[in-house]
């Protein structure tokens, strides 16, 4: 089934519920035969099977988008930093720059791999 607005009301309604199925809370919700639960319980980023499912449905990856919805921790604020403004500042402070400089990273790595992965698909990235 493909999630377009062709739907019917009711069909849309599944669709989200399925997509806020999490077992401990929310049972899953089935739909063609299948019982879906919410992607992020398997892996942050998980599209290589919906990629290949929606293959089967459209003639060209150009005909596929994705949308993704990246949720961090907290709000990144990495702050500028000038010349003159290192001459007062200490290993630890370094040490926190590149701590916060890696974080950012290591989440925006996940889309860039999933974008490399897959060129010709339209990813709709909201971050």
């Amino acid at each position: 089934m493909l999630f377009d607005e062709s739907l019917s009301n009711e069909e849309r309604l599944d669709a989200i519920i399925s997509s806020a199925a999490v077992p401990f809370a929310f049972p899953p919700e089935t739909i063609d035969e299948r019982m879906l639960v919410d992607g992020s319980l398997f892996s942050t980023i998980s599209i290589g099977d919906p990629i290949s499912r929606c293959r089967e449905e459209v003639d060209s990856d150009k005909d596929i988008i994705v949308d993704t919805i990246m949720c961090y921790t907290s709000q990144f604020n990495i702050k500028d930093w000038h010349i003159h403004d290192t001459r007062w500042m200490n290993a630890y402070d370094y040490y926190s720059r590149r701590k916060e400089i890696f974080h950012y990273y290591y989440y925006k790595e996940d889309l860039i791999r999933m974008t490399r992965g897959y060129p010709d698909v339209d990813f709709r990235l909201i971050v």
